[in-house]
């Protein structure tokens, strides 16, 4: 899989496969010269490519979720968790359709949303959405909170 980024004639080629398991994964180092090589034979006159195959970005949130009756909460951070997208962004938008399509969620507001990647130390704040660096990114639960509130009469 690969996704396809063209800026004033640099063009960045991010590209991962899925394993055994169906996880998106990074090439392998022969598999990343051979697609390099290729790439190099066949790239556009006047053009500079990059390749990127690397692992995952992790990204953090801090969501509160208002849910009705009969609602299983660990449906969410099951929810969450398994989302791994390949295409280059993280969209807050996207996240929070996910979760508010839940059976029984009414509404849920995101108060925090973080990226890391290699290419970067620290987690950098996502304001909406923000380009990934590897192209796709895994959910790191321990460091998020979700906090549930019921709909009660107090709260309507």
């Amino acid at each position: 899989m690969a996704a396809v980024h063209e800026a004033d004639r640099q063009i960045t080629l991010q590209v991962a496969k899925r394993d055994e398991g169906s996880q998106i994964t990074p090439l392998s180092y022969p598999e990343r010269m051979n697609f390099s090589n290729y790439i190099a034979r066949s790239q556009p006159l006047g053009s500079q490519v990059t390749i990127v195959s690397t692992t995952v970005d992790v990204v953090q949130l801090d969501m509160e979720i208002v849910y009705g009756t009969a609602f299983p909460a660990s449906l969410i951070e099951e929810t969450v968790a398994t989302r791994q997208e390949f295409g280059g962004m993280l969209y807050a938008g996207q996240l929070l359709d996910a979760v508010v399509s839940s059976p029984g969620v009414l509404t849920a507001t995101l108060s925090r949303l973080v990226r890391k990647g290699t290419d970067n130390p620290d987690y950098i704040l996502v304001d909406g959405y923000a380009r990934l660096y590897a192209s796709y990114f895994n959910y790191d639960l321990g460091g998020s909170s979700f906090t549930y509130v019921p709909l009660t009469p107090a709260h309507q």
